[in-house]
């Protein structure tokens, strides 16, 4: 078991069953007991909200979801405000479960996007860099 409480493994002599395939068939947020039923289904008006309740359940118990404390999980990202980039990370290395020191975490599109866009909400806004061209030099 994961610090997730997710069970990745089956433990026969126990009679423990992996929870991944059950959480690769209906997804996270419809099968963890204390997500709100208004945020089982994302969409684009819970989608933050979403995110943030995944945040807390599945990221939460490693990486702190503010700037300060253990392992603020918004460092991992390098400030990236593309959405659909984390998503693709969250997806591709966390949902094989290859990541070293990582869970299997196995997202459908509509919770990584969630996800995806409450980690991208944790940067702050990113300042404009402008460009000027440089005087010239007065002899």
């Amino acid at each position: 078991m994961y610090s997730n409480q997710v069970i990745a493994r089956d433990v026969p002599g126990l009679d423990i069953k992996s929870e991944i395939p059950l959480l690769e068939k209906k997804g996270f947020l419809q099968t963890q007991v204390f997500v709100p039923d208004r945020l089982r289904n994302v969409n684009p008006h819970n989608a933050l909200e979403a995110g943030r309740s995944l945040a807390l359940t599945t990221c939460s118990n490693c990486h702190s979801l503010s700037s300060t404390g253990m392992r603020p999980l918004a460092n991992y990202f390098g400030g990236n405000t593309d959405v659909a980039m984390v998503q693709t990370y969250l997806q591709g290395a966390l949902g094989t479960g290859n990541t070293i020191y990582m869970p299997h975490i196995p997202l459908n599109d509509d919770e990584a996007y969630a996800l995806a866009r409450f980690i991208v909400s944790l940067n702050p806004s990113p300042q404009p860099v402008v460009r000027t061209a440089a005087a010239p030099e007065k002899e």
